[in-house]
C-alpha cells in the first residue's frame, strides 16, 4: 500500500512538471509545425525553413525526453492495479 502512495505522489509531481514545462503546448506547437510545413502554401525562405525545422526538431527532443518518463509511471500505476 505504501508503494502505491509514493507512486500516486510521483505521479503527481511528474504531472506538475509536465505542466511547468509545458508538454501539452509543446505538442501543440508541434501539430501546427507540421501542419504548415505540409500546407500547399509552405514555400518559406531559406531562413525561415530552417528556423521552422529548429524549432520542430527542438520541440520534438524535448517531448521524447518527456514521454518515457510518463509512461513508465502509468505503466506502474497499471501493474499497482
Amino acid at each position: 500500500h505504501a508503494v502505491k502512495e509514493q507512486l500516486e505522489k510521483f505521479a503527481e509531481r511528474l504531472a506538475l512538471l509536465g505542466a511547468i514545462f509545458d508538454v501539452p503546448g509543446k505538442k501543440a506547437r508541434i501539430a501546427d509545425l507540421e501542419q504548415e510545413s505540409y500546407s500547399e502554401d509552405f514555400c518559406p525562405q531559406p531562413n525561415y525553413a530552417k528556423k521552422h525545422k529548429q524549432e520542430l526538431n527542438h520541440l520534438n527532443d524535448k517531448v521524447d525526453e518527456w514521454e518515457p518518463h510518463s509512461t513508465e509511471v502509468s505503466d506502474l500505476q497499471g501493474l499497482e492495479k
